[in-house]
Order: structure tokens, then C-alpha cells, then sequence
């Protein structure tokens, strides 16, 4: 018999586009819900914001459900910066992974940073729970 449970996720995303006079700020949250199928990996979760036209921050959540019931969460951060807010210039990237156990919430905090020309910046928390159907 094949194991079920409900992944939910929680995301805020404060972003600083660093100016030289007034920094730029932009916030967004999402929430998302998801029930995972063992052994098969699933788009929990993507999110992004842009601000003060030359700054994206996108965010991607992928959740597998193990034979324990435990939850993995395979998550990547990026930060884009220039002319644009459609901007390819990838200047910071995060990866990061977390397991939540059945039945618990866990949370997990991402700084991402500009790492090409400094100032730029996002705080991201991403709260998960496991929880039965």
C-alpha cells in the first residue's frame, strides 16, 4: 500500500534592491499544499518577487515523501540583478535541503546575498509541515 501525506508550505520573501540613496524594499508571501505520493518527487512550492526594477528573487521547493514518512525538501534560491527586473544576470544562488519529520513543522531561513556586486539581498523563511491526510 502505497503512503500519503499532506505537505504544506509557508514562505515569506523580504527583498533590498541596495541604492545609493533610497534602498528599495518588496515583500511577498505564499502559502501552498500538497499531498506527496512515497518515492516520487513533487513541486511543493515556486515563488518569485521583483523589486525596484532591476531585482528578482525566485524560489523553488521540490518535496519527496521516504518509506519512514519523513518529508525531503530540495530548495534553490536565486537572486538576479540588472538592467531589468527580467534580468538573466544570475548574481546569488542558495541551495539548501530539509527533512521534516511525520507530524512536525520545520522552519529554515535562507540569506541570499548579491555575490557579484554586493548590496542587493533577501531573507526568506520557509516553514513545512507533515502532517496525514
Amino acid at each position: 500500500m502505497s503512503i500519503q501525506r499532506k505537505a504544506t508550505a509557508s514562505v515569506t520573501m523580504n527583498i533590498t534592491d541596495d541604492e545609493i540613496f533610497n534602498d528599495e524594499r518588496g515583500y511577498t508571501e505564499q502559502f501552498q499544499e500538497r499531498v506527496l505520493d512515497e518515492g516520487r518527487s513533487t513541486s511543493l512550492m515556486t515563488l518569485e518577487k521583483a523589486v525596484g526594477g532591476e531585482v528578482r528573487v525566485e524560489l523553488k521547493l521540490n518535496a519527496r515523501l521516504e518509506s519512514n514518512e519523513n518529508i525531503i525538501v530540495d530548495g534553490i534560491a536565486e537572486l538576479y540583478e540588472g538592467v531589468s527586473e527580467n534580468s538573466t544576470d544570475l548574481d546569488g544562488r542558495r541551495e539548501f535541503g530539509m527533512v521534516v519529520p511525520k507530524d512536525e513543522i520545520i522552519t529554515h531561513n535562507v540569506n541570499i546575498r548579491n555575490d557579484d556586486e554586493g548590496g542587493d539581498h533577501a531573507e526568506i523563511t520557509i516553514a513545512i509541515s507533515n502532517m496525514e491526510i
